[in-house]
């Protein structure tokens, strides 16, 4: 009897070994590392690894930086290449088209009309253009902002103005400019406005748009900055540059009284504190309306990550509105809210040290006043590489507008031939 109770208790210690080996192995199986990558900043990134992965202890993220957008792009394609490409990872707005239809990244629809705690819906409708693609949905919105127009308030009562209204027109910008613009012995010390005509290309839409141009016609195969509505506009912002309202100068060091800007530039994003007070405001009415440019990115998703449903996760938690990398990420100004929901303004306008009117006038470019860049496959080829080295000549005034565009627009023609 005693040999055989003894065989019993043997046996079922054998079976509750057996029992513990299945759970550890079976836990060890479960656990997933994530590889995730974006060009920062590693602090505000860091805060959002270590609250993603105390919410979920079974997922670690292998985290992926790089210093810039230019690196992170480039960088991203070698992987894919190799076939280590991060199970997520960020991608400028600009190259959506590009990484999309190239197969670097994913349509996440599948994910999204399954999972029924999340709504796109949920977002502002002006951040959703650039994480969609074709029809399909590719990732959530990644610090999407309007550019603002900023203008140094103090400057603004020293001249005798009162603060602009935001529906303010191309007239009214001008007659605030020459009385904000300062002058010594026939030099220009203080700028009215910066520049809107560069080679990144992406600063003069607003006026064009304004105008009642654009830039490409729906299909993207013609090119219409050459059309009068586009060129008056151009001319417009070359004039401005003529007589000295636009030109360099810096707004924080005080020698410029208006500038366009994203929050990224914000002192409360940068931890500069500028020694003034100052506000926002949209971009100027033309004949064609009232524009600015509501600019964004996406998180994406890898098309051959072995765990999607961990990936999915985890951009939820980054960027779902109310999710804990959403507050985290609005809590360090990376990007505004993106509904209407006061708790969550309160992180990330703080009365005293943003400008009074940001919550008013953001909300009034997300409902009415924004517009998104074009999607464009070959963006740098045809938009930084051809079109920006022509706004430069503009602004220099080596050429008119007219004809710095006739000259490149055989040219763009001929590689929007290549757009899908």
């Amino acid at each position: 009897m005693t040999a055989a109770i003894n065989a019993g208790k043997r046996k079922l210690g054998s079976c509750v070994w057996l029992l513990v080996l299945f759970l550890v192995s079976a836990g060890a199986a479960k656990s997933v590392t994530l590889r995730w990558a974006t060009w920062g900043p590693q602090k505000v990134d860091t805060e959002l690894i270590e609250a993603f992965e105390a919410a979920y202890p079974e997922v670690k993220i292998e985290y992926i930086f790089s210093s810039g957008t230019g690196e992170h792009h480039p960088k991203m394609k070698v992987l894919s290449a190799a076939g280590l490409a991060p199970d997520v990872f960020a991608v400028d707005g600009v190259y959506l088209a590009e990484f999309a239809s190239t197969g670097l990244i994913q349509p996440l629809d599948h994910l999204i009309n399954a999972d029924r705690s999340f709504r796109l819906s949920d977002f502002f409708p002006a951040s959703l253009p650039d994480v969609q693609y074709n029809g399909k949905t590719y990732g959530l919105p990644y610090i999407y902002a309007p550019m603002y127009i900023l203008y140094n308030v103090n400057h603004v009562q020293e001249a005798g103005l009162p603060k602009p209204d935001v529906h303010w027109d191309w007239n009214t910008f001008v007659s605030y400019g020459r009385k904000l613009m300062r002058t010594v012995e026939g030099r220009v010390t203080r700028w009215a406005t910066t520049g809107y005509l560069n080679r990144t290309a992406t600063h003069f839409e607003p006026w064009v748009w304004s105008a009642g141009g654009e830039v490409f016609d729906e299909s993207k195969k013609r090119f219409l900055l050459t059309e009068p509505e586009a060129v008056a506009a151009l001319d417009f912002l070359a004039e401005m540059q003529r007589t000295g309202l636009t030109g360099g100068g810096n707004f924080a060091q005080q020698t410029v009284s208006i500038t366009r800007l994203y929050p990224g530039g914000f002192p409360t994003v940068t931890g500069v504190a500028w020694p003034f007070e100052w506000d926002v405001t949209l971009f100027p009415a033309g004949a064609g309306g009232q524009y600015t440019i509501w600019k964004g990115n996406v998180m994406a998703m890898a098309p051959n990550t072995p765990h999607q449903e961990e990936a999915w996760q985890l951009i939820k938690f980054l960027l779902a509105p109310g999710q804990p990398g959403y507050s985290i990420y609005i809590k360090n100004k990376r990007f505004p809210p993106q509904t209407r929901d006061r708790d969550t303004w309160a992180l990330f306008h703080t009365p005293g040290q943003d400008p009074v009117s940001l919550w008013e006038v953001t909300l009034l470019m997300a409902a009415d006043y924004s517009r998104p860049l074009p999607q464009l496959v070959q963006w740098n080829d045809i938009m930084d590489q051809t079109l920006g080295p022509a706004l430069v000549q503009i602004q220099s005034g080596t050429v008119s507008a007219r004809v710095a565009m006739e000259q490149v627009k055989p040219i763009i023609e001929s590689m929007l031939v290549n757009e899908p």
